[in-house]
This record gives C-alpha cells, sequence and structure tokens, in this order.
C-alpha cells in the first residue's frame, strides 16, 4: 500500500512531467484504480462502471459554473457505494 508521501511523490513527478500533464485528482484517481485492480478485481469491476461518472460530476462542480443539486448529490453518494 502506497503512503501518502508516496503519493505525493508521484503527483509531484506527473506535474513535472511536460509530456504526461495530468491533475492530481486524475493521477490519485489512477494510482487508486491500480492498487483496487490488483488487490481486488472484484471491487475494480464496479468502481470502473461509476468512476466515469463521478469524474463528469467534478468536472462539472469544479470547473463549470454549476452546483450540485440535491438530486446530484444523492446519485454521487449512491455510485460511491
Amino acid at each position: 500500500m502506497k503512503s501518502e508521501t508516496d503519493l505525493n511523490f508521484i503527483i509531484d513527478r506527473q506535474k513535472s512531467n511536460k509530456a504526461n500533464i495530468k491533475g492530481s485528482h486524475e493521477t490519485l484517481i489512477n494510482e487508486i484504480q491500480k492498487y483496487i485492480k490488483e488487490n481486488n478485481p472484484d471491487d475494480f469491476r464496479v468502481i470502473n462502471k461509476t468512476i466515469g461518472q463521478l469524474r463528469k460530476l467534478r468536472i462539472s462542480a469544479d470547473y463549470e459554473d454549476n452546483s450540485f443539486s440535491y438530486n446530484d448529490s444523492l446519485k454521487a453518494i449512491e455510485w460511491n457505494y
């Protein structure tokens, strides 16, 4: 299992790599997915189905002039379980 220090190192390395620019969210999501896939493929299948939807909601909330409605919040919570 990677420590917070390990993950911070990975994020910093990604930020400094001009050929492969990814945000810290994307890097962390990829590392978490990699860990789950290696340790529990059944859980990975479940997460892999919903991660795209959760990404869209996060991008919408962070970069667009949108706010989450009560129903959007409920959907995000349901996708996490």
